[in-house]
């Protein structure tokens, strides 16, 4: 007599639940793996502080915090103690303000205050710019006859040196902090000839070993042909970004290494915090924010290493800026980086409406919502 089989219905009810708890728990794990993943997403870019000011505030940031303009008042707002904050009372607020690591100064008109010191300076004429280092404060100003001429200031405001820009047009003017003291340069054009001539001078202020400043001529770098639009200082060299090339000089040396083609770019934002200096730049006839970029690694050699990178950046990009080493890309709700060789390196949701964005430093972004700002403190 053959045998039968009998199959129990529990058995099978009972792998059924088995094969479904498993699924469930799967699902489960990749849930809560997925929103851990997410919770990182958001945390890795970085910090987000609320600052005190709206979007449309004057403000100047100094490193370590932000003096900004509230009502009649200028208020200073510390990042890291808040016993630090403090409030004085303005005698103009269509001011504009200028800071470094170790000094803050304004201007409205002819009139330079730099903080600290009890006394207004008076220019002698219609302030154009400034500029302020480690110990000085540059003063970029056009009198009543229409010369131009660049006035430095130490941290108690006494005058101490002018540069006049005689026959040539000054343009442009900076101060470079280094370890022996500030650095001043002035970008000068001569466009009397059949080519422009560009003019780079830099001033070296130190303090002798009696306490008494000096201030002497460091190094002259000469330009031709094209319009020189930027100079960016790093320890070993200095950039030149012209309308048609990127120059690069060894500092303190008034020689060219080398250049590179830049025509039909111009140059929007540089990083010097990678293993080389990057150098980002947009297409000239994109007006407002670019849809692609290209990226210069430039060595700081003899020899030009650097090969350009296009980026197309993200939809919907309101900023992108340089800095440690790598690209940015602001959208309204997410912040993208790429390396320096242009690579997608990540995407970060912001979790807010973001309007608008600003560099820092090489560490630090400010960011605007609708009516408020946000520091964003890159890693």
């Amino acid at each position: 007599m053959a045998r039968r089989r009998f199959h129990s219905k529990n058995k099978a009810l009972t792998l059924r639940r088995v094969g479904l708890l498993a699924l469930g728990a799967l699902l489960l794990a990749g849930v809560v793996w997925g929103i851990a993943a997410l919770v990182r997403e958001k945390d890795s870019f970085g910090a987000v502080a609320e600052l005190p000011f709206g979007r449309d505030a004057v403000y100047a940031f100094t490193g370590k915090g932000f003096y900004y303009i509230q009502g009649e008042n200028l208020v200073y707002h510390d990042l890291e103690d808040s016993d630090k904050a403090k409030t004085m009372k303005l005698g103009a607020t269509d001011v504009v303000m200028r800071a470094s690591s170790a000094q803050t100064a304004l201007y409205s008109g002819s009139n330079v205050q730099i903080l600290g010191v009890s006394e207004t300076i008076d220019a002698g004429g219609a302030v154009l710019a400034m500029r302020c280092g480690a110990t000085h404060t540059a003063v970029m100003r056009q009198d009543a006859s229409g010369a131009v001429a660049v006035l430095v200031y130490d941290e108690a405001g006494a005058f101490i040196d002018m540069i006049d820009q005689g026959r040539e047009l000054l343009l442009d003017c900076g101060l470079r902090e280094t370890s022996t003291g500030d650095v001043l340069w002035t970008l000068m054009l001569d466009s009397s000839g059949s080519v422009p001539v560009n003019t780079i001078t830099t001033y070296t202020y130190e303090v002798d070993g009696g306490g008494t400043p000096r201030a002497s001529m460091s190094g002259v770098i000469t330009v031709q042909g094209q319009l020189v639009e930027r100079v960016v200082f790093t320890q070993k060299s200095i950039f030149i970004a012209g309308t048609s090339h990127l120059i690069r000089c060894d500092a303190g040396v008034s020689g060219e290494a080398y250049r590179l083609l830049t025509y039909g770019y111009r140059l929007a934002d540089y990083s010097t915090a990678g293993a080389n200096p990057l150098f980002v730049y947009a297409a000239r006839e994109e007006e407002g924010t670019a849809s692609r970029v290209k990226l210069y690694g430039a060595a700081e050699g003899d020899i030009a290493l650097a090969t350009a990178r296009e980026v197309y950046l993200p939809e919907g990009t309101l900023s992108f800026f340089a800095a440690g080493g790598k690209l940015y890309a602001v959208t309204r709700d997410a912040l993208y980086a790429f390396g320096a060789a242009g690579e997608a390196l990540a995407s970060y949701p912001l979790g807010f409406a973001c309007t608008g964005a600003e560099k820092l430093d090489e560490k630090r972004v400010l960011v605007t919502t609708e009516g408020a700002s946000r520091l964003i403190s890159l890693k």
